[in-house]
């Protein structure tokens, strides 16, 4: 068999003139190789070895995983702006009820403030009030509480020795004078015994013996006028050396006032408001 290469005719007969024209042209080899597939994949197994022969699935590998490491790295990405986003809403969220809860406190303290102003209202009108009650009792005490003392003490010929407004009995005035010069009464008790609503002089009927009663008008009774009362008593007791009845009067009682009444056995009188 002859082969033309360009001017040159080769001639092959044998294995040893095809490897002999491969030596004097390797080119045509590589011709060859590029016109038969099959020839060439068996070329590359005998001259490649297997780890380079399998570099391009591994590399087919490499790039997919690849591929997909950059997918992944989109996704978090991805989750990434989300929790941004998320995390941005949530502080917008809490700086809006901050300010919320600002406000709430803002209006909290208004309507202290109001209620403050409304109270220091309300106490004034309620002390004025109370005053009219209390100068009202007053004046209704003298009249009212004798027969309301006597029934109940049985008790007769009342003399009244000091009210609220009116000149105080001069027996009575005196006697309490002497024992403060004296010293059996201090300068507090006498202001004590002055400032006493009611103080009246009487008798029990069955015995004779003389009594004496100290009231404190309120249109509340509390403890605190339960108190004076008490201490009126005690004070008439020291400078008569008699027996003196504490008593309140007036148009409703607390539950303190009531508690301490019962307790120091003090003669509790709720009169009917006008």
């Amino acid at each position: 068999m002859a082969v033309r290469q360009g001017e040159i005719q080769m001639v092959i007969n044998t294995d040893a003139d095809v490897l002999r024209v491969i030596r004097e042209n390797p080119r045509l080899m590589f011709q060859v190789l590029r016109e038969d597939e099959e020839l060439l994949d068996e070329v590359r197994r005998l001259v490649l070895t297997e780890e380079i022969l399998a570099m391009p699935g591994q590399l087919a590998e490499v790039i997919e995983t690849q591929k997909k490491m950059l997918k992944d790295q989109a996704e978090m990405r991805r989750t990434q702006n989300e929790m941004l986003e998320t995390q941005t809403k949530i502080l917008a969220d809490q700086a809006e009820m901050r300010q919320t809860q600002i406000n709430i406190l803002a209006e909290l303290a208004d309507l202290r403030r109001k209620y403050e102003e409304t109270r220091r209202v309300y106490d004034r009108m309620d002390g004025r009030l109370g005053n009219l009650y209390g100068a009202d009792l007053e004046r209704r005490l003298p009249r009212i509480l004798p027969s309301r003392l006597f029934g109940m003490l049985e008790l007769h010929r009342p003399a009244v020795l000091l009210r609220d407004a009116v000149e105080p009995d001069r027996e009575f005035l005196a006697r309490i004078q002497d024992a403060t010069t004296e010293g059996v009464i201090s300068m507090d008790d006498y202001d004590r015994l002055t400032e006493t609503d009611l103080i009246l002089q009487a008798r029990f009927r069955e015995s004779g013996e003389i009594v004496y009663c100290s009231a404190e008008a309120s249109g509340v009774i509390d403890s605190e006028d339960v108190n004076r009362a008490i201490r009126s008593a005690e004070i008439l007791n020291t400078v008569y050396g008699e027996r003196a009845i504490p008593v309140v009067a007036g148009y409703n009682v607390t539950e303190t006032g009531q508690t301490l009444a019962d307790t120091c056995e003090v003669i509790v009188i709720i009169l009917n408001q006008r």
